[in-house]
């Protein structure tokens, strides 16, 4: 919860792999723990859809922040602060070097390594 890109998240108990996929989600490396090995199939079928899961919640949450930044400057003012890389308004200074990558696929390595590719998100205009 309180990582950063490229920080590596521990799961001891890696279960269906919820952790791990919001990790390779959010560019973070992570190390899952699993005792039943019934589990790796599940995260195997799982895996296949996650790119398309995150980048299309990467585009809501674009889609909320434009309208969080409607209703922030129809109650208030205008944000102070620009993302250096989008060149998009945002609240807090924090927000300044947020990156979104796309995830471009997911490859197996080995037994039980996994090896994401990502692509940085461009915006239009």
């Amino acid at each position: 919860m309180y990582s950063v890109r490229n920080d590596r998240v521990l799961d001891p108990f890696l279960g269906t792999g919820t952790t791990m996929f919001a990790a390779m989600a959010a560019g973070r490396d992570s190390i899952g723990v699993e005792l039943e090995p019934g589990f790796a199939e599940v995260i195997e079928g799982q895996l296949a859809r996650l790119p398309q899961l995150a980048n299309e919640r990467i585009a809501e949450r674009l889609d909320s922040h434009r309208a969080f930044l409607a209703e922030y400057e129809a109650r208030r003012d205008k944000p102070r602060h620009r993302n250096h890389n989008y060149g998009f308004p945002v609240v807090t200074s924090q927000e300044t070097d947020l990156v979104l990558d796309r995830i471009r696929d997911i490859t197996r390595e080995s037994d039980g390594r996994y090896r994401v590719s990502y692509d940085r998100l461009e915006l239009p205009g």
